[in-house]
């Protein structure tokens, strides 16, 4: 409905004409709850209210990326059994967290937490997997692309061959070899399950802290 989608975004989007007292979460929050109220669709959908609350997010300047990483906390910390309704807390965690009720706002920020301190938890073990992989590299040839595939396995989930050759300026036997010998030393796995295509990413240990 383009006029409810109208009033909902001039109630909800920055223009820098409106001043707005309230912190940009609870912004964000209020905008996905409109969203999903504000009859802009027949048929709701919590995803799309979520990415409009990070899209907004970035529009204000709180984030870098689109999106923040809510959707990491969704399935341990909420019910998305119903893609028609924003995130609830499940029994066990409202009844720790919000015994009385949890309200949307309260919800959403519980999701905005959690994620932030599983981010955390998986940044502090891929220091930990990137430090014993350089000084696994340390001894070698100054040649040796071992230091550059730790490296790019930091910074990214999972490389095949194919994709660490083209980054490396390598070929794919080459690439695989450098695999097999971070395989060797326990330091990268195997995670794709197949005989071809094989795709790699560092091996992570869960910190003593880490949470289910």
């Amino acid at each position: 409905d383009a006029h409810r989608f109208t009033t909902w975004r001039s109630a909800h989007m920055p223009d820098g004409r409106r001043p707005d007292p309230r912190p940009a979460l609870l912004r964000a929050a209020a905008a996905a709850l409109g969203w999903m109220e504000g009859g802009i669709s027949d048929e709701p959908d919590a995803i799309q209210a979520l990415a409009v609350a990070a899209l907004l997010l970035k529009r204000m300047g709180v984030v870098e990326v689109v999106p923040p990483p809510f959707w990491g906390a969704w399935s341990a910390l909420c019910a998305p059994d119903d893609p028609g309704v924003l995130p609830r807390l499940r029994g066990d965690t409202a009844a720790r967290l919000a015994p009385d009720g949890a309200p949307w706002p309260l919800v959403f920020l519980h999701l905005i937490a959690e994620s932030a301190r599983a981010g955390s938890r998986i940044v502090s073990e891929l220091r930990v997997a990137e430090v014993a992989g350089l000084a696994f590299a340390a001894n070698e040839d100054k040649r040796s692309r071992l230091p550059a595939t730790v490296d790019l396995l930091v910074r990214q989930p999972a490389l095949t061959a194919p994709a660490l050759a083209r980054r490396l300026d390598i070929t794919p036997q080459a690439a695989l070899r450098l695999f097999a010998r971070l395989e060797q030393a326990g330091l990268v796995r195997e995670v794709t399950g197949r005989d071809s295509f094989r795709a790699f990413a560092l091996t992570v240990r869960p910190s003593v802290d880490s949470r289910t």
